[in-house]
């Protein structure tokens, strides 16, 4: 469980491409206001963990031309604590292994069950 989400909103890093998702997601996350923070592919923009200390990050696992596993990683040395939630990805069992094996907490396939994620975000942020 993450400490002082009760006197804040809820910071969300997402890497992904821009998605209708979001905005469904945010109509029925009701347990605090979130902020998302959307950097689409940029791998180059990941000194903005430290900027904003985001309390969940959402990556891609499935975008071509862009290692999601590999943004995990990254994150996680600056931020070993930080949950991942993976949305889509190549569902092998390899795959699946080294997501396992990066820490991430759970892999949501696409298209983005709405409700599966908002379940998958409480857990991850240990809320009701």
């Amino acid at each position: 469980m993450l400490t002082g989400l009760a006197n804040r909103r809820i910071k969300i890093l997402v890497a992904d491409e821009p998605a209708d998702w979001v905005r469904r997601f945010d109509n029925l996350f009701l347990f605090k206001p979130v902020d998302f923070i959307v950097t689409g592919r940029d791998l180059g923009r990941l000194e903005i963990i430290t900027e904003v200390h985001p309390d969940l990050a959402m990556i891609a696992g499935d975008i071509p031309g862009f290692d999601g596993l590999e943004m995990v990683r990254r994150l996680h040395r600056l931020s070993a604590q930080l949950p991942i939630i993976m949305l889509g990805g190549r569902y092998s069992r390899h795959w699946l292994e080294r997501a396992l094996q990066a820490r991430v907490k759970s892999v949501i396939p696409r298209p983005v069950d709405v409700s599966q994620l908002v379940e998958m975000t409480k857990k991850c942020l240990g809320v009701n």
